[in-house]
């Protein structure tokens, strides 16, 4: 847990930055954005705090690379991640 919270105060506060607020995949700024790993998080453990594998996405597009499908509507997926419950819930 604390690996967490050290990467969302630091690495993703400069990965958002240098994508300019910008998602990566379909190009829209400023919507509800996530560090995506581009190498995963739990297979690529010396990626984790590598700033060239990860980039800036937006919740739908992270979505989609996740699970490799659309979202559907009214899905909470990604929304509570202060407190983590159901983080991955519908």
């Amino acid at each position: 847990k604390l690996l967490i919270i050290k990467f969302q105060r630091t690495i993703r506060r400069e990965v958002f930055k240098r994508d300019n607020y910008t998602c990566q995949i379909c190009y829209r700024r400023g919507l509800n954005l996530h560090a995506d790993h581009i190498q995963s998080w739990s297979e690529y453990i010396k990626g984790r705090f590598d700033i060239k594998n990860i980039r800036t996405v937006c919740r739908i597009c992270h979505y989609k690379i996740t699970f490799g499908r659309e979202m559907s509507e009214g899905c909470k997926w990604g929304l509570n991640k202060i407190t983590n419950t159901n983080f991955w819930g519908k």
